[in-house]
């Protein structure tokens, strides 16, 4: 992989403001009341839906662009929906289920874009931005489907301001 300063700076801006709303909704889930966790889950399970239809994209242009193979073209545009389909699928889901497909949909679509780095279908800096982006999002999507399994009396204790040492 290239370093971080060949990435070019509005995809690396873009893509690390895109992490925003991953983070503030896993933040939501944790400091919220735990009757409101499920709201924050459903909503990074949206925003979650459109960015892995979007980076599923990626591989639609790759393929009008010509980089690569001509002979792979017709799988890249295959796979290019894919990620558009499970995440349409993920929005008629209770989020137990959206946010661990969403989450094995966007480590899939991650070696799928090594792979296709290494057979030169994308840019040389793009799996240095991918991998830290894609880190980042399986991260807050793991914790956020994470925040509603903490036993009861641990979300009720944060919320009232108490530390674990207190409760013991």
């Amino acid at each position: 992989m290239q370093p971080w300063s060949t990435v070019p700076a509005v995809p690396k801006y873009l893509g690390l403001a895109g992490l925003l709303p991953f983070l503030a909704t896993t933040l939501g889930a944790y400091t919220c009341v735990p009757t409101d966790i499920l709201g924050y889950q459903l909503l990074q399970a949206t925003y979650g839906a459109s960015i892995l239809s979007f980076m599923g994209a990626i591989h639609w242009g790759s393929a009008m662009a010509g980089t690569g193979s001509p002979a792979t073209a017709n799988k890249r545009y295959l796979i290019s929906v894919v990620p558009s389909l499970a995440g349409f699928a993920s929005l008629n889901m209770p989020p137990d289920l959206a946010l661990p497909l969403q989450l094995t949909g966007f480590g899939l679509l991650l070696a799928q874009d090594v792979h296709a780095w290494r057979y030169r279908e994308l840019p040389l800096w793009y799996p240095t931005l991918r991998v830290l982006l894609t880190s980042v999002v399986v991260g807050t999507l793991g914790a956020t489907w994470y925040a509603n399994k903490r036993p009861l009396e641990v979300v009720a204790d944060i919320k009232e301001g108490k530390r674990v040492r207190e409760r013991e």
